[in-house]
């Protein structure tokens, strides 16, 4: 590695200690044959023989995930290293923890193609709604942008005939930032005034997992919806705590005890949560450092 990369002979000497001592391999395994190596003393090695020159380019894969702890928080700790000091580093992994921690873009590629290219928050999403949608095999059908339609009449006593998301400033939106005010506005029809009905939404990942679900019957005293022509009703979110994924909205038409479904409209009005902190996991929970 020193020849190929230029090290002067005169040099050497200093390069093979750096090596050794980064490498933490005794004298006795550096002098072995490398085929004999297990691929974590492999992978120490190559590592160490890479970042001994101060590369330009460092190109990283997968190599932190060898090796004890200790091993790996030196090998960050050098990568981060050379990023603070104007270094360029790219990193190939699966990890998405350290994706998201090391890079301020990222690449995301499948099948030898390129999938998506930008800030490492919105390919980082973008990869892990695609892996959840993969594992379920999930087929939606009914999302269509931001707003659902009612597609064809119904025999219903309430007919859901419109669903849209807005922001705080009432657009229309698709993407949403973790903590940011979303309003679910759903218009509904009554077939008559005497009907009584109440209305259920559910957020949905796009795995299928169930995030929230809420209806007006919930509420204290809560009592029925009524009367003739169309309705709206929305539900405010004042401080989404969702994190980073791709989403759906799921609403009912409920009778008056919130059992019998009179209409549905379900993974409806897909939207995407960027996260712009580095929790990580479904949604933000309230907590308190204490020491």
């Amino acid at each position: 590695m020193a020849a190929i990369s230029g090290v002067p002979r005169a040099d050497l000497d200093a390069y093979y200690q750096s090596v050794a001592e980064f490498s933490e391999l005794s004298a006795s395994v550096l002098d072995r044959p490398v085929k004999t190596y297990s691929s974590g003393m492999f992978m120490r090695l190559a590592f160490a023989t890479a970042t001994a020159l101060e590369p330009d380019i460092l190109i990283v894969d997968e190599a932190l995930s060898v090796g004890d702890l200790s091993f790996q928080k030196k090998s960050l700790d050098r990568i981060m290293g050379f990023r603070e000091r104007g270094k360029t580093v790219i990193f190939c992994g699966h990890n998405m923890y350290q994706i998201r921690s090391l890079c301020q873009r990222a690449l995301w590629l499948h099948e030898g193609k390129m999938a998506a290219l930008g800030p490492t928050e919105d390919v980082v999403t973008q990869y892990e709604s695609y892996e959840r949608q993969k594992v379920r095999k999930q087929q939606v059908a009914l999302a269509i942008g931001s707003q659902f339609r009612a597609a064809a009449s119904s025999l219903a006593p309430v007919k859901i005939t419109r669903v849209v998301l807005l922001d705080r400033h009432h657009s229309v939106i698709e993407q949403i930032c973790s903590f940011d005010s979303l309003s679910v506005q759903i218009e509904l029809l009554p077939q008559s005034d005497d009907v009584l009905f109440h209305v259920g939404i559910a957020i949905v990942r796009n795995d299928k997992d169930n995030v929230f679900g809420t209806s007006t019957h919930f509420e204290h005293e809560a009592r029925p919806l009524s009367g003739r022509g169309a309705l709206s009703v929305v539900l405010r979110f004042p401080s989404l705590a969702l994190l980073s994924g791709t989403y759906f909205i799921s609403v009912y038409a409920l009778d008056d005890n919130g059992i019998q479904v009179y209409d549905m409209a379900e993974l409806i009005c897909p939207f995407v949560v960027h996260n712009p902190t580095r929790q990580v996991g479904l949604v933000s929970l309230d907590c308190v450092w204490e020491y």
